[in-house]
């Protein structure tokens, strides 16, 4: 579902400011040259899954120089010949971070689940460009996206479209950062390793020594699990929200199995069905794992609700 998102045709032609007289205006290695002077390895760096990515900035690691130069519009600008402010007005339009985050359209963090990270746009301006009348949405707000592999190391990787993971900006900025992951031990949302113990896998749960003091814990059921949790600073991040757990735990005393079981006989003869309840009561349901990335704490919530015997899958 993804890669259906991620994936348009918004590039099949290279745009006109693009031109291939600037490459021969810096010097750079032989190979960066043959590799960027063939279509088909644009269009790998641009749409390339994460395991090919990852291929690719092997590959040209050594060669980080001549790809910052490559990669830096200003250092094509002789003269300022190529009117780069405008031309971002005039394709702002036509495809931009705002079309990207808005068509994966995911609501939360995909790495802490703590924070929205919706895209909102409101209406539409008209913009003037060459005598041309631009039609442009209004752009109001949008996830951070962070740079899995970083751009800073791979400036090669600075626009794939597998590298950038729509974020709230505490784990993009303060967390994760310019931290150097890779796919073997550490989480990546566009990839999933065939051996399950390359898989992250985890629960929230909580201990017991005082219930007037419960403190979350994280479940971690492999090393790669918990050297993501580590990376991503989940533990840490989730140790704040405490309050959260109590308040949890004094709805199961006071909404338990068979109170809920009660009030859905009372409910039957109305609209509002079991997963609605759930929702109203506890702020989320079990009736679609996939709506975890919708709401704020879904997967916290959830495996707490679990092991409090509120919800028993």
């Amino acid at each position: 579902m993804i890669k259906r998102r991620l994936l348009g045709d918004a590039f099949k032609e290279n745009p006109p400011f693009l031109q291939k007289s600037a490459v021969n205006k810096i010097s750079i290695n032989k190979s960066v040259f043959n590799f960027f002077n063939d279509d088909k390895n644009i269009r790998l760096v641009l749409t390339g899954k994460p395991i090919e990515l990852d291929k690719i900035k092997s590959k040209f690691y050594k060669n980080k120089n001549d790809l910052d130069r490559l990669l830096n519009y200003t250092y094509f600008n002789v003269k300022g010949k190529y009117d780069t402010k405008n031309i971002s007005k005039e394709f702002v339009d036509r495809y931009s971070s705002f079309h990207l985050t808005n068509n994966l359209g995911i609501k939360t963090c995909i790495y802490c689940n703590r924070n929205y990270t919706d895209t909102i746009t409101s209406g539409v301006r008209i913009n003037k460009f060459k005598n041309k009348k631009i039609p442009t949405r209004l752009l109001i707000s949008r996830p951070t996206l962070d740079h899995w592999f970083p751009k800073s190391e791979y400036p090669i990787l600075a626009i794939s479209f597998f590298n950038l993971i729509p974020t709230c900006s505490t784990c993009n900025s303060s967390v994760k950062g310019k931290s150097s992951l890779n796919l073997v031990n550490h989480f990546h949302p566009y990839f999933k390793n065939p051996n399950v113990d390359r898989q992250l896998n985890y629960q929230f749960n909580f201990n017991l020594d005082d219930p007037n003091k419960a403190n979350i814990i994280i479940d971690s059921k492999n090393d790669f699990t918990r050297s993501s949790i580590r990376e991503y600073s989940i533990d840490k991040l989730y140790s704040n929200h405490n309050d959260e757990l109590q308040s949890l735990m004094k709805l199961k005393k006071h909404f338990g199995r068979s109170y809920l079981n009660n009030l859905s006989n009372i409910l039957e003869d109305t609209d509002i069905t079991a997963n609605e309840m759930q929702r109203i009561i506890f702020g989320y349901s079990t009736d679609n794992t996939e709506d975890i990335l919708k709401r704020p704490l879904s997967k916290f919530r959830s495996d707490i609700l679990k092991k409090l015997g509120i919800f028993t899958k």
